[in-house]
């Protein structure tokens, strides 16, 4: 796979350096491009593209010591000639140096259009020193945002590449809206907006630590970050950034366009930030379909309730986690509360190897305004689950419509997959 670096001169030798750099490390082929704009194909024509892809060659003379360089001059619209480069070179990265006054600022300028619309992951440069001088003795420090979107996931994923392929010092940072997360995991809120409590702390950890797995092994050193917010993300993130010293700020992208772009982290981040800008949008790998590793199964104890208990066993993989959860609508004295953990227990046969079983009872309308569905939901946020298992109510559809179960609920709720056991025809 290709390092692809698209070259303008008055930037030529960052872009240039910093994605030899990147090819030596992942020791992969690089690739120059220049795009000559289209008028330049009809007034000084074949002149104009011999002088630049002489330039190139000698571009590439100086920074390809070890490296298979090709060089290529194109013409048309910058993003779009580009564009279609890395998809001709089937390139791995598009390395592209940091425009200098107006040249690409705000919305609209080459770097952003790029960045709306790469497939690939991109690497916006204003300084080639931490990637030609990546090595044993210099490692690369790289500040990663994480979240639970899948572009997020695919930045570390990227990040794991490149700490597998050179030295990596990793700096992990969850930016937290307290008041959200709270609500969101059903744990009592917080008096302020910046307060993390030490539930809210130790379950955001969790998840922090779940997602960045990889990318850890791979690292020299890892650190991770919590940071209160209200508002943008951006500010935050480029705020800690600067404080690890960052050489490099690697973001999951969601490619927005138009107004979604007011929402958008990677749009301020290639903006303002003084380190390098690594942009990694969300791919179209397919999940894994070797089963789920952490599966919450909801039971009230009726037969639709326990089949639905079966279901989550069934889907769970080995080594997998089966979280079972009731829902209560009153808080249980300590001795009933230990009888219907039991009782969650016993609808896992004891000698089922391979899986962990935890149990737990939630308490509806705690905290407020929870119902069975809410409860549910915040249990499978908290434990990071990837599949909520429930049963069908066996209402009649007009019953379910004008009265809402707890299975149709988490269907038009749930950013989760969710599985209903549903009573036989």
């Amino acid at each position: 796979m290709t390092v692809l670096a698209g070259i303008r001169f008055v930037e030529a030798a960052q872009a240039a350096e910093a994605a030899a750099g990147l090819a030596r490390r992942l020791e992969a082929p690089l690739h120059l491009i220049h795009v000559l704009p289209g008028e330049a194909e009809q007034v000084p024509g074949l002149a104009a593209r011999a002088f630049v892809h002489g330039a190139l060659s000698t571009l590439a003379r100086r920074v390809g010591t070890g490296l298979n360089v090709t060089v290529e001059v194109a013409s048309g619209e910058t993003h779009l000639a580009l564009l279609a480069a890395v998809a001709e070179k089937h390139a791995s990265f598009l390395v592209v140096g940091r425009p200098p006054g107006e040249a690409g600022r705000g919305v609209g300028g080459t770097v952003e259009r790029l960045a709306a619309a790469c497939p690939v992951p991109m690497l916006v440069v204003p300084d080639a020193h931490p990637f030609s001088s990546w090595g044993e003795g210099q490692p690369l420090k790289v500040v990663v945002g994480v979240d639970a979107s899948r572009p997020a996931r695919a930045a570390l994923s990227v990040v794991e590449r490149l700490a597998r392929a050179g030295p990596v010092e990793l700096t992990a940072v969850r930016i937290v809206y307290p008041l959200f997360e709270s609500r969101r995991l059903g744990l009592p809120l917080p008096v302020d907006y910046r307060e993390l409590g030490p539930e809210l702390e130790a379950a955001l950890g969790r998840e922090v630590e779940e997602a960045i797995a990889g990318a850890r092994a791979a690292a020299r050193t890892t650190h991770v970050r919590l940071r209160p917010s209200l508002g943008s993300a951006a500010d935050p993130l480029l705020a800690e950034a600067g404080e690890a010293g960052a050489d490099l700020l690697a973001l999951g992208t969601h490619h927005r366009r138009a107004l979604a772009r007011l929402w958008s982290v990677s749009g301020p981040a290639l903006r303002h930030s003084r380190m390098a800008v690594l942009t990694v949008p969300a791919g179209t790998a397919a999940e894994e379909a070797a089963g789920f590793s952490t599966v919450v199964a909801a039971t009230d104890f009726s037969p639709l309730g326990d089949a639905a208990v079966a279901l989550g066993r069934a889907a769970l993989r080995a080594g997998g986690t089966l979280h079972l959860v009731h829902v209560a609508k009153s808080q249980p004295s300590a001795g009933e509360e230990a009888a219907l953990l039991g009782r969650l227990r016993s609808l896992v046969p004891a000698l089922d190897e391979g899986i962990s079983v935890e149990a737990e009872v939630r308490v509806r309308h705690q905290p407020a305004g929870a119902d069975e569905a809410a409860c549910i939901l915040q249990s499978a946020e908290r434990v990071a689950a990837n599949l909520v298992v429930v049963g069908a109510s066996g209402h009649s559809v007009l019953r379910s419509r004008l009265l809402g179960s707890v299975a149709t609920k988490l269907l038009s709720s749930s950013p989760l997959p969710v599985l209903v056991a549903r009573p036989p025809e």
